[in-house]
This record gives structure tokens, C-alpha cells and sequence, in this order.
């Protein structure tokens, strides 16, 4: 039976922001034909065995879908995922509910590594409701703002930070405190990428011949160090 306070050591850090603003780059006008990018972006997604995350990016990118790569990721996929749900029969079956928790949190990161948000949602609920002690919750709710970020899910983000604030005020120790403000600051810097991003949608489709303007150009730099700055900041705490 693992420790009720453990669950830290299997949070790993994913999803992978680094990937995320990657991905932002290579669907900016000036690297949308970048092979070299587009390559690391897909290797990257590869090498995590990222199946739905593949699907999301090919979409939103404009990509084909290689056939060959899709059915490898999504084996992978389904092998890692049978072990883990026979983990999770075996702890409800035997175990406790600590280490049922633990069974829906590695299965949980796995979902969460793989960019699959709903189901990593999903399994992140199930281990909250296995959890008692109240720094686990926090970092249970804490892993579901880094995916609202990745994904730029506001909602998830607003919902999340709502969920930890009365837990917070509970009695959470120093590092849980200082992690929810932290995320505080990452909400409001992720509206505020978002507004941008908008604002350029915006001048794209009104103007759309006008994509390496100036203006066009300062929106785009000011989004991607915007990201950077997520990244570098979410080095400092782990969220």
C-alpha cells in the first residue's frame, strides 16, 4: 500500500507545455511550412505515444493523418491502457482506497501524457474521490489546471482554480498556497493569450490578405512570449 500523501511522486509533468507552444508555432503563418518544425512536433508527439493528442493536432493543423503512425500510437495506447484498468480492478477488488486512488492517478497521467482531456478528467475525479488528505486534493486539482492550459481550456482552468480556492482556505500548507496563486496568475495570462489569439482570428478573417502586417505580426510575437513565459514559470512550481 502506497502513502495517502505519495501520489506527488507520480505526477509527472505532463501534459508537456514545451510540446503545446510548439504546436502554437507551427500554426503561425511563418512556420506552417517549416518541415524541420513539423517533424519535431510529430516526432515529439510520437515518442509520448500521444494517439488522441495526434488526431487533435492533425485537425487543428491541417495535417493527413499517416495511417501507419495512427494504428501504431493507438496499440500502444491500448495495451498501457488494459494494464492500467486491470490495476484498477484489482485495487477495488483487494486493495485499499488509497491504492485504488493511486491505480485511477497512474492511469490518470498516462491519459494525461497521451493528451486524452476527458478521460483524464474523468480519472482524475475518480482518485479525488478516493483522496482525504487535503494537499493530494490540491494536487489533484492542481494537475487538472496544467491540462486546461495545455489544451487552453478556460472553463477547466475557471472551474479547477473555483474547486481548490475553499480548500485553500481549509488550511493548505505553504507550497499548495503559494501553487494556487500561481495558477491564479497562469488563468489570467491565459485569458489574455486567448484575447490576442482572438483579436488575430479576427483580423484574419476580416483581412485576410493582410496576415504579415505589422499589427499582425506584434499580436503573434506578443502570444508566443506569452508562452514562453507560461513555460519558464511553470518550471519554477510544479502545477
Amino acid at each position: 500500500m502506497e502513502p495517502e500523501n505519495s501520489e506527488s511522486d507520480h505526477y509527472a509533468r505532463y501534459p508537456n507545455l514545451k510540446l503545446a507552444q510548439l504546436k502554437f508555432k507551427v500554426s503561425l503563418p511563418d512556420y506552417t511550412e517549416d518541415v524541420e518544425l513539423k517533424k519535431k512536433l510529430l516526432d515529439m508527439i510520437v515518442s509520448e505515444e500521444m494517439g488522441p493528442y495526434y488526431e487533435i493536432a492533425a485537425e487543428e493543423l491541417g495535417w493527413n493523418i499517416q495511417d501507419h503512425i495512427m494504428k501504431k500510437l493507438k496499440d500502444q495506447n491500448a495495451v498501457k491502457l488494459a494494464e492500467l484498468d486491470k490495476a484498477i480492478d484489482d485495487a477495488l477488488e483487494n486493495l485499499s482506497t488509497i491504492d485504488v486512488k493511486q491505480a485511477y492517478l497512474h492511469k490518470a497521467n498516462y491519459l494525461c501524457k497521451i493528451g486524452d482531456k476527458e478521460n483524464t478528467i474523468k480519472s482524475l475525479s475518480q482518485a479525488y474521490d478516493n483522496t482525504v488528505a487535503l494537499g493530494c486534493k490540491l494536487e489533484n486539482i492542481f494537475k487538472r489546471m496544467r491540462l486546461g492550459l495545455f489544451f487552453m481550456d478556460l472553463d477547466l482552468m475557471q472551474r479547477s482554480l473555483q474547486q481548490a480556492e475553499p480548500l485553500v482556505e481549509l488550511g493548505a500548507d505553504w507550497q499548495s498556497r503559494n501553487c494556487f496563486n500561481f495558477n491564479k496568475a497562469l488563468h489570467c495570462i491565459a485569458i489574455r493569450l486567448n484575447y490576442k489569439i482572438d483579436k488575430v482570428s479576427a483580423k484574419i478573417v476580416n483581412v485576410p490578405l493582410e496576415k504579415n502586417s505589422e499589427v499582425f505580426k506584434a499580436v503573434i510575437k506578443q502570444g508566443d512570449l506569452l508562452l514562453n513565459h507560461i513555460h519558464k514559470l511553470g518550471r519554477v512550481i510544479n502545477i
